[in-house]
């Protein structure tokens, strides 16, 4: 497909309201090279079935809000994804709130989500990054809620951060919250947030806030259901305060099982400036500790 070039003048602004994935197609798809530029975007597509997409992003795609209105996007449906980024795609709000609130999981595979003074939020049950993903801000605060009332009747973690970077270079805080699944789940998974593989999460004077729940159990094997999981990545302020609150899962079948508060595993560093505190609270259940 040939890359599309839309560029607005200034003060105009990019809308598609309604556009309907069908089966394995998506609502609204950005092919490669697409650009599209404009003071505002609101976009709110909708999934249609599962394997499909309701936002799709694919390589060197951008999307960019120049005005102060910045982005806006709303997705709805019950299966398949919300918002999907994959190679070296772009989100981005230059002097704008960027906002992505979706029914279904938001999936940022090697693509960026950036916003530069105003706040950066993600909203779904369901949010990973993957290898090389980036969700950045100047000053702007960044926040990512996959804490629904109610779980999924799925099996996943709340927040997966795999080989990523969330970072606010200036003032901004970060704050994550993720609950697990609600699925029949047996093995090593369902946690809360689980942040592995080089991952880093990194503010100047900000703040980062951390709060985890993990879901349902049902197996029979010691794998670790944490509230929050921290393996060979960092969490690193100039100046901030640094705060984990970790629950264990306590619901399903399990007997056994490390339901850890709080996982902190080998080569991983929470660190903050002489000004800054350090704050680590785990709640276990099960076989788990605390901390």
């Amino acid at each position: 497909m040939t890359a599309v070039c839309i560029v607005t003048a200034a003060g105009h602004f990019c809308f598609v309201r309604t556009a309907t994935a069908k089966a394995d197609g998506e609502g609204l798809q950005l092919e490669t090279g697409t650009v599209v530029t404009a003071a505002t975007v609101i976009l709110k597509p909708t999934v249609g079935t599962t394997g499909s997409e309701a936002l799709l992003l694919n390589g060197t795609s951008t999307v960019t809000a120049t005005g102060a209105a910045g982005i806006t996007v709303t997705t709805t449906g019950s299966v398949g994804n919300g918002l999907v980024l994959n190679t070296n795609s772009t989100l981005e709000a230059t002097s704008g709130p960027l906002t992505v609130d979706c029914s279904r999981p938001i999936a940022i595979n090697l693509g960026t989500v950036e916003s530069g003074n105003a706040a950066l939020s993600l909203t779904a049950f369901r949010i990973s990054a993957g290898v090389g993903s980036s969700i950045l801000s100047a000053n702007g605060n960044i926040t990512l809620n996959a804490n629904p009332a109610t779980a999924a009747s799925e099996v996943y973690d709340g927040i997966s951060l795999t080989g990523a970077t969330i970072k606010s270079t200036g003032s901004g805080n970060i704050t994550l919250s993720g609950k697990g699944g609600a699925g029949a789940n047996t093995a090593e998974t369902n946690r809360g947030i689980n942040i592995v593989s080089s991952s880093l999460i990194q503010t100047g004077s900000g703040s980062i806030t951390l709060t985890g729940n993990a879901g349902l159990y049902n197996g029979t094997g010691d794998f670790c259901i944490a509230g929050i999981n921290l393996d060979t990545s960092d969490i690193l302020s100039t100046s901030g305060n640094i705060s984990l609150t970790g629950t264990g899962s306590s619901t399903g079948t399990a007997t056994v099982g490390d339901c850890d508060g709080v996982n902190l595993e080998i080569a991983s560093d929470i660190v903050t400036g002489s000004t800054g505190a350090v704050s680590i609270i785990g709640t276990a259940f099960r076989n788990g500790e605390g901390v």
